[in-house]
């Protein structure tokens, strides 16, 4: 399945002619297959590449009146084959062909030259629809856009299509909400007011461009809003050509400096002392060679315990401020006892059959660590071990601050070493 097809599909249909040819990339054969007999149902003769280059070679000379395209293929995405086709001025009818949802792909398919999208898996009554359209807009000379206003609708960018004559045809929701109107009539209207129009007729007819519009606020209390005209021209097949424009709404960017704001001023007057307070009494704690008593341990641990609670309520009103959800917050400002953590996971683990007893060595060390990444280790090390000995196993658990000797004034490291258990005849 190959571009050397070409002479066959033109020789089979005898007297072929380009609008009835149709030309296939889909890096999935069966699916190449699959279509191509689809098209031959329906009067078109197919010729498949496995190629990109191939098919942009052949395309100027043989004219097809389709070309399908599969978006992910590895030498080459369908986005750039779009706007290569487009490049080189192939006019016909250019349809994706994908599994897809992603808006942004698209999005930018459609912005640079492909008139449909076709789901997979195919259907006869899509197929059908798709092909019937497309020969009666090549039937008709009235530049227009069918834009896929399904997809357009849901996504979060303000998205506007216009036709050759620059008369919008759809405006999705989140273009409705920023200027401010309540239906596709009245946003109509609003872009005529602000003559839209004017900003893509004349030197930016050529190519693409941005602008700016101050569109008063919707509820006429608030200041104007600053609104970016992002405009693309594209090809839409052999009738003409239409415009997308995607509309940016920079007051929301006030709103983002704001918080960088607040930000700024919680990490430098709430966050940075108490941080440096919890740094300083982990470090005495598990400094090498220094001997606390209970007392000491306690005073320093309370140092910790209350700077953590300090840390707790910034995070808070950071949540307030930014949404962060408290489960994220929660997995990095945990002061934990490792031996007792790591009990409870091993136990845990135990009580799951994941393994089939340990014995833990630890001494009392408090950490400022992620609970989260400590399970996450301590399951991954144990599967491996049972991966290699073939069974459930029975573990030895060991952990030691500084274990490993090194230069004077070295970092405090935690270190957890994990072994099979060695029964008393030497077995694992």
């Amino acid at each position: 399945m190959s571009n050397e097809s070409l002479p066959t599909a033109a020789a089979a249909s005898g007297k072929a002619r380009a609008a009835d040819i149709a030309f296939i990339i889909d890096d999935d054969r069966l699916m190449a297959a699959l279509l191509e007999r689809h098209l031959a149902r329906r009067g078109i003769g197919a010729v498949c590449f496995d190629d990109p280059a191939s098919l942009l070679e052949a395309l100027p000379s043989a004219k097809p009146a389709f070309l399908f395209t599969d978006l992910d293929m590895p030498l080459m995405r369908g986005t750039e084959l779009v706007t290569r086709a487009r490049a080189c001025g192939f006019g016909g009818a250019i349809v994706l062909v994908t599994a897809s949802r992603e808006h942004e792909d698209l999005v930018a398919a459609v912005a640079n030259g492909a008139d449909e999208i076709l789901g997979k898996p195919l259907r006869d009554a899509d197929l059908d629809f798709l092909v019937e359209k497309i020969r009666a807009v090549a039937r008709r000379s009235v530049s227009a856009v069918a834009p896929p206003r399904d997809l357009l609708e849901p996504i979060g960018q303000g998205i506007v299509l216009l036709d050759e004559e620059c008369v919008p045809v759809h405006v999705n929701r989140r273009a409705r909400e920023i200027l401010g109107a309540g239906d596709e009539r009245e946003a109509r209207e609003i872009l005529e007011r602000h003559n839209l129009a004017a900003y893509i007729i004349g030197d930016n007819r050529a190519g693409d461009s941005v602008n700016f519009i101050d569109l008063p606020d919707p509820s006429g209390k608030g200041p104007s809003r600053l609104v970016g005209f992002e405009i693309h021209e594209c090809a839409t097949g052999p009738t003409g050509r239409s415009y997308l424009v995607l509309m940016h709404d920079f007051s929301e960017w006030r709103k983002l400096d704001e918080l960088h704001l607040r930000f700024a001023t919680c990490l430098s007057h709430r966050m940075r002392t108490p941080l440096t307070s919890v740094r300083n009494a982990v470090m005495i704690l598990g400094e090498k060679g220094r001997l606390l008593d209970s007392a000491e341990k306690e005073r320093f641990l309370d140092i910790g315990y209350r700077n953590i609670e300090k840390l707790m309520s910034s995070f808070d009103d950071l949540q307030s401020a930014f949404l962060v959800e408290v489960k994220d917050i929660d997995a990095w400002r945990s002061l934990i006892r490792v031996g007792t953590e790591l009990g409870e996971i091993l136990g845990e683990m135990e009580r799951r059959g994941s393994i089939s007893g340990f014995k833990l060595y630890s001494p009392d060390i408090a950490l400022l660590t992620c609970r989260s990444r400590l399970k996450k280790y301590m399951i991954t090390s144990v599967e491996a071990i049972g991966e290699w000995l073939g069974e459930i196993p029975s573990i030895e658990c060991f952990v030691a601050m500084n274990d490993a000797s090194g230069e004077a004034g070295e970092d405090p490291r935690l270190t957890i070493s994990i072994r099979p258990r060695v029964d008393s005849r030497g077995g694992r």
